[in-house]
């Protein structure tokens, strides 16, 4: 059986011989006896960009002498989805069924303040999303890719 310590809320602090150091928080879910996601978050980071949310799923066999990791999209872990960046949440929302949605519902769907939901929408519009109408009847949707 996979023993997982209790890292959730962990933060691990990373220094590099270059000087350089950062700040990584892990948050895990065990989804059986021998499987568990690991979230790595990338909190601080102070001579470059954060780097993206890396998902991490680790099985180990039966007789615990093997452990394997792959790579996981941390937006299929329930308990992890909602730790991912506001943009990355609001893109797997407008993703989810290809439906243009207004601010407001994308704002109680993911439990965000609608001001900072407003604030993202617009910054990354036309990167990310688009905006579909004009003042009370503007809706989002999923530029594509």
């Amino acid at each position: 059986m996979l023993e997982i310590l209790d890292l959730d809320g962990m933060q691990a602090r990373i220094e590099l011989a270059s000087g350089r150091n950062g700040l990584v928080r892990v948050k895990t879910v065990v989804l059986g006896d021998d499987i568990a996601i690991v979230g790595l978050f990338n909190r601080k980071s102070n001579l470059s960009r954060l780097h993206h949310p890396i998902g991490l799923k680790v099985t180990q066999n039966s007789e615990n002498t093997r452990m394997t990791y792959e790579s996981f999209d941390l937006s299929q872990a329930g308990e992890l989805a909602t730790a991912l960046p506001l943009p990355n949440r609001i893109r797997n929302l407008l993703e989810s069924n290809g439906m243009p949605r207004p601010s407001k519902e994308i704002a109680d769907e993911l439990g965000a303040a609608l001001p900072t939901v407003k604030a993202v929408l617009s910054k990354h519009k036309g990167m990310k999303w688009h905006m579909i109408g004009e003042g009370r009847e503007t809706k989002w949707t999923v530029l594509n890719r």
